[in-house]
């Protein structure tokens, strides 16, 4: 994770791109990359212009010379942050706040319990985003669509709701649900016509069934857009800190903090055989620190790239990097 040699770096990222292919799946290891490789890029195109280093001149950049030490430099600067972000990740998917609990719960209870309540918080703060994110998309595709009613009880189209409340009653409940996913299919490969994301053409079919006709998209304002993120972001700060507030409270009724040493219910228990694979573990993980420390040592950025030569201490290090992946795989197979 500190180690700026990008033999080391490229193999860090590798094992854990497999671990993570192995634990959530190709496809959202794949879709990981659509930030990752950005955040590569950027990183590596902006450093050569703050650290004018190096001795192979690519080009100059508004009088400044743009050296190739000074982009590779901050390629490997981007390539560690990504690798770190890939093992933190995996390990929030794999670490549960209870095994964290239990690990360090009797040590320091107050970080084990910060940590495991963070670990908890965040995945639901990204669910309870996209909720709000999808009821606010529904509500601008309903405005884009001209079904949103307005304060008088008439649609944006001028057609009384009234009128309509009949068929709402006598359609909406009769018809089963597939066939309105069988028409928004039927609408998304339609020849000739621009595809739309499937939430818009629920709420087309939607608005089509609310209104008694057939509505014509219109185009949804740049303004209103930026408004529902806006609304969106407030409406998620607003629950969060209403969740703080009830977690507290739920915290102070079940008698936290009221005695400074407070007993833990540990399901898991420390045997031989857990020692001897943390004594395995630690040997190993003083053996790669060594390998990752001599190799980052002898390599330099500055003032010319170092060659890369090879080494066997390189090998316990791509072993150590690969083992979780082919230990899931291991186990995938042995208990499936």
């Amino acid at each position: 994770m500190f180690s700026m040699h990008p033999l080391l770096i490229a193999l860090s990222f590798a094992g854990g791109l497999a671990y993570g292919a192995c634990v959530r799946g190709w496809c959202a290891a794949a879709l990981s990359l659509r930030w990752q490789l950005p955040v590569v890029l950027v990183i590596g195109l902006v450093n050569p212009l703050f650290v004018s280093m190096g001795s192979t001149e690519l080009f100059d950049l508004f009088g400044r010379p743009v050296y190739a030490e000074s982009l590779l430099y901050g390629c490997a600067m981007a390539g560690l942050f990504v690798a770190s972000a890939q093992w933190f990740g995996i390990g929030s998917a794999m670490l549960s706040y209870d095994k964290v609990l239990g690990l360090l719960g009797n040590v320091v209870p107050t970080v084990a319990l910060m940590v495991s309540m963070t670990m908890r918080l965040v995945p639901r703060f990204v669910r309870q985003g996209r909720t709000i994110a999808a009821v606010q998309d529904v509500t601008l595709s309903c405005m884009g669509f001209g079904c949103v009613p307005s304060e008088g009880g008439t649609s944006a189209s001028g057609e009384a709701g009234a009128s309509t409340s009949g068929e709402v009653g006598a359609s909406m409940p009769g018809e089963p649900r597939a066939s309105m996913l069988e028409e928004t299919v039927a609408s998304a490969t339609t020849p000739g016509r621009r595809r739309e994301p499937a939430r818009f053409l629920r709420a087309r079919h939607l608005s089509d069934r609310v209104t008694g006709r057939s509505s014509e998209r219109m185009p949804v304002r740049l303004s209103n857009r930026v408004t529902g993120r806006l609304r969106q972001s407030s409406v998620l700060m607003g629950w969060a800190i209403e969740d703080s507030l009830e977690t507290a409270d739920a915290m102070r009724a079940r008698g936290w903090g009221a005695r400074r040493q407070r007993t833990t219910y540990l399901p898991y228990r420390f045997t031989l055989r857990d020692a001897a694979v943390l004594l395995v573990l630690t040997v190993a993980a003083g053996v790669c620190i060594w390998a990752s420390w001599t190799a980052t040592n002898a390599y330099e950025f500055y003032p010319r790239l170092a060659p890369i030569r090879a080494w066997w201490g390189y090998v316990p290090y791509a072993v150590w990097m690969f083992v979780p992946a082919a230990l899931h795989l291991y186990e995938t197979r042995r208990f499936s």
